[in-house]
């Protein structure tokens, strides 16, 4: 039972000292996820809060062409941004914490991103999609070719 004892303390050790020389890569890409959750809490709270006023201002820069767009749908359209958000804050932590199921679902979310932002640029939108599509090519090369993340979250 000693012998237990004695081997998580060192377990805990272990985890404590790679923590302390938690690689800047992967410091990069937590901060990332953690800046990208407080955008889309942003977004999907300003969509929650100002729906109405979405709802009319759509309706009018459309010219009435399509029927009055419900301000229900922005409702949910900002759960669906909160939610994200909440999932990107999550996995922000487990890439500090180094945890593999993080690693996989940001490489994931990369990848999905960067295809988005791909097609974003090609239609010419070269606002913050561009700054996004830079962020998320990082992460997803990062995570995924880089000998130093292989190696610490295996």
């Amino acid at each position: 039972m000693a012998e237990k004892k004695s081997t998580k303390k060192v377990n805990k050790k272990n985890t404590k000292d790679i923590k302390k020389s938690l690689p800047l890569g992967v410091k990069i890409c937590s901060i990332l996820y953690y800046i990208s959750a407080v955008f889309f809490t942003l977004l999907g709270l300003s969509f929650i809060f100002g729906a109405s006023l979405m709802s009319e201002v759509f309706t009018q820069a459309l010219d009435q062409q399509l029927p009055v767009i419900n301000p229900v749908v922005f409702v949910i359209m900002g759960l669906i941004f909160v939610l994200i958000s909440v999932l990107m804050f999550f996995i922000g932590r487990g890439l500090w914490k180094l945890k593999q199921w993080a690693r996989i679902i940001a490489i994931i979310f990369a990848v999905f991103f960067v295809m988005s932002g791909i097609i974003s640029i090609l239609r010419g939108n070269f606002n913050i999609d561009l700054i996004y599509f830079i962020a998320n090519l990082f992460i997803g090369w990062y995570l995924l070719f880089t000998k130093e993340a292989k190696k610490i979250f295996s």
